[in-house]
């Protein structure tokens, strides 16, 4: 049995909620992004109760993303800079601080949103240069890249996304083509899953528990004209780490579990997005 509480609503005080997602910790406090009946839009949380304000008019001219919120209440968004230009956030311990911005090596921020973990290391997409996109992941004291088009990808995909242990998982294509899932930490790429053989096509948002395992969807190359079979896999990073260092070939980590299998257009994969659980629970919304 379910219960609904209502966290925010439009009336006097905001005005939209669009076209952002909320968040949402173990504690059950909610972060989202709303437009403010005076003008302007910010970032509020609330549980049910009074909703606060972690960052409105006063700290930014606009908030561009969704929140994302860890389980200590600390927030990270994308937002537009008083002065002009772009920065990536993060609201602790009510202090704003900036992860980066346009005013330093960056041309730009984003597209779409940050992701963050437990220790408030945020990972986002951005611009260096004109035409230089990466993967990046910041503390507040100091940004490294993760993978950027200057090596072997020409494109990424998606949110990039951090668990515990600091691995930002994402989703790029490689300049040959091939389309990959890749997890990136301390100056090392290994490859979750490629484009080949066994998949066709790779969805464009995976997901990585704090254990290491990686969810993501993709299309087979089995299947008939107009349709492929699609799957909801998991396979664990943390293994294909360890095989890594325990030699210096390259290794590619073979896909453990095929949670389930559905038949469906080409194009509904990329709108797929797997959410794992700490246990390794698999959840995927789809549509008979």
């Amino acid at each position: 049995m379910f219960s609904w509480t209502v966290i925010a609503t439009t009336g006097e005080r905001f005005s939209d909620f669009a076209p952002y997602v909320a968040s949402v910790n173990d504690a059950g406090t909610v972060a989202f992004q709303a437009a403010l009946r005076g003008g302007g839009t910010g970032v509020f949380t609330g549980s049910g109760g009074a909703v606060a304000e972690a960052a409105g008019p006063a700290l930014l001219a606009g908030v561009t993303s969704h929140p994302d919120l860890n389980g200590a209440g600390a927030t990270s968004f994308y937002g537009d800079l008083p002065g002009g230009g772009q920065g990536v956030f993060l609201l602790r311990d009510g202090r704003l601080q900036t992860i980066a911005d346009t005013g330093g090596p960056f041309a730009s921020i984003g597209p779409l949103g940050p992701t963050m973990n437990e220790a408030g290391t945020v990972a986002f997409r951005a611009n260096r240069t004109a035409g230089v996109s990466g993967i990046f992941a910041g503390d507040g004291a100091a940004v490294a890249t993760v993978a950027d088009t200057e090596g072997r990808w020409s494109r990424f995909h998606g949110l990039p996304v951090i668990n515990r242990g600091g691995t930002v998982v994402f989703r790029a294509d490689r300049k040959d083509g091939v389309q990959g899932i890749y997890a990136g930490g301390g100056g090392s790429i290994w490859t979750v899953a490629e484009t080949g053989d066994l998949f066709e096509t790779l969805a464009l948002f995976p997901s990585v528990s704090d254990q290491g395992t990686v969810a993501f969807a993709a299309t087979l190359r089995a299947g008939g004209a107009g349709m492929r079979e699609m799957a909801a896999w998991r396979s664990s990073v943390s293994s294909l780490v360890a095989s890594s260092l325990a030699s210096s070939s390259s290794h590619r980590l073979a896909l453990r579990t095929g949670t389930f299998r559905v038949r469906s257009p080409v194009a509904a994969i990329s709108r797929m997005t797997p959410v794992i659980a700490a246990s390794g629970r698999v959840t995927v919304r789809a549509t008979a």
